[in-house]
């Protein structure tokens, strides 16, 4: 028996983990997931679990205090591996080259760490895992990926009780599931479209609806449920499992839940069908208002048109919408960002989201960027910001515009009288104010709104939030 323990920083449940542990555990292995900023109790965790690997999912931007964490996990336990899972080190394998950092996993980890700690368990060498990369001797020794798990329905639900040890998660009233793997859409700015040829195997799958209901019966069945997020990608791409999961969970679960969509698929069927099974809000990308930029920068593939349709059968039926949106594309205009914010307004989204553009490893988007010289002097991936909320790596005149924008894009797109006064204002250096403005905005809107947070639920977020950014940021992770 092996054991393995996750470090996070951050207060999600994260889904790789979670089933990465279950998944070793049914197996015979030791796992435990914990959520602390704070070095120094995390070496505490890990003396008092003795475990044999620390595992890091890791995302670019983040991976500075985990390394950081790291570094000081490999100073205190040298016979302790460490392991970085996730987009970072996937679609960045150099990562791998630091000396805090033993093996990296790119691509799905149940199946890989399980056979790490089989090997451990068995004293067995480690350099041929598939999907591992390790060093031997300061050289890297980088193994082929395994095919994708085909049949999702074989992994033993997500492992939710590490997080139960923490009030926050043990009294919230709502979950995150997910039902399928994988995206078969290839947008510029998205992991997807370098992660579907990471593997062999159809990248896209679904978990029976069974298979799904029955793990949503069982969370309720122990924890206080009254709210389901769906994190699929994109919940309805195929009608065919939809409609059979929506009779299924009207059935049995019924309860309030949220999902992801796109436009383009969008049927008055299928938003009749999300109304009647209790949907009460769902998410969908528009990205930019500007439809080329749309189509020929972005690849979205999603027309004016589609987006407002969608938008006329939401209202129509009653569910509320959230949307994704960007600022500060290479060589965006401000009338082209301000084309997003007009193209909200016109649909009137609920909840108008907008991030920052961040050229992130292994995106189309992001290459194009480095590679046409759109980026800051002196730029490397340790120049990515931890949030993509809060500042831009872009180089071009009008980038503190655009920045400030993105603070005041819900404010705009929900009051078009007011923007006028915002085009006014994100010309001024306010950025700690304009900062401040847009954390109330967030919290609020989509944290307490979206979310359905109740009042003593986001009083818990809010101090495990602010407690986590001042760790944070003593630890050099900003």
């Amino acid at each position: 028996m092996a054991r393995i323990i996750f470090v996070q920083n951050i207060w999600v449940d994260l889904a790789g983990p979670m089933w990465i542990s279950s998944y070793v555990k049914s197996k015979g292995h030791e796992s435990r997931i914990i959520i602390e900023p704070d070095t120094r109790k995390i070496i505490d965790e890990v003396k008092n679990f003795s475990p044999d690997v620390v595992g890091f999912y890791c995302i670019t931007g983040a991976h500075r205090w985990t390394l950081n964490v790291s570094a000081s996990i490999k100073e205190r336990f040298k016979n302790i591996l460490t392991v970085f899972g996730g987009p970072h080190p996937t679609f960045y394998p150099p990562v791998l080259e630091k000396p805090q950092v033993d093996i990296i996993c790119r691509g799905e980890g149940e199946l890989a760490t399980l056979e790490l700690l089989d090997a451990i368990d068995g004293r067995k060498e480690i350099k041929k895992i598939l999907n591992l990369s390790t060093k031997e001797d300061g050289r890297i020794i980088a193994n082929n990926t395994r095919p994708l798990v085909g049949d999702l329905n074989t992994l033993p639900f997500p492992d939710r009780s590490h997080y139960d040890r923490y009030t926050y998660f043990r009294k919230s009233t709502m979950a995150f599931f997910i039902a399928s793997r994988g995206c078969p859409y290839k947008c510029s700015f998205c992991f997807n479209r370098a992660a579907s040829t990471l593997q062999e195997g159809k990248y896209v799958r679904y978990r029976s609806p069974e298979n799904v209901v029955n793990e949503i019966e069982e969370y309720r069945g122990t924890r206080p449920l009254e709210r389901v997020h769906f994190h699929d990608d994109t919940f309805i791409l195929n009608t065919s499992w939809l409609f059979k999961f929506l009779e299924l969970y009207r059935k049995r679960i019924n309860l309030p839940f949220h999902c992801n969509l796109r436009a383009n698929l969008v049927t008055e069927e299928i938003v009749r069908e999300l109304k009647m099974s209790s949907c009460f809000a769902v998410s969908f990308g528009i990205e930019h208002g500007n439809e080329l930029i749309r189509q020929n920068v972005l690849k979205k593939n999603i027309t004016n048109h589609q987006i407002t349709n969608t938008a006329d059968l939401l209202r129509k039926y009653g569910i509320e919408f959230k949307t994704f949106n960007m600022v500060g594309l290479p060589g965006e205009t401000l009338e082209e960002a301000y084309e997003t914010v007009t193209l909200n307004q016109k649909i009137k989204s609920t909840y108008p989201w907008c991030s920052i553009f961040t050229p992130y490893p292994g995106t189309e988007a992001g290459d194009f960027a480095i590679r046409n010289g759109f980026v800051e002097d002196g730029f490397n991936l340790d120049s990515i910001p931890e949030f993509y909320l809060k500042r831009s790596v872009i180089k071009q005149d009008n980038i503190r515009q655009l920045v400030n924008l993105q603070k005041f894009f819900l404010i705009a797109a929900r009051f078009p009288r007011l923007f006028p006064l915002i085009k006014i204002l994100i010309k001024l250096p306010l950025t700690f104010i304009y900062d401040a403005i847009f954390s109330v905005i967030y919290l609020y809107n989509y944290v307490f709104k979206l979310y359905r947070m109740k009042t003593g639920e986001m009083i818990r977020f809010n101090l495990q939030l602010i407690k986590s950014v001042k760790i944070f940021k003593k630890s050099g992770g900003a």
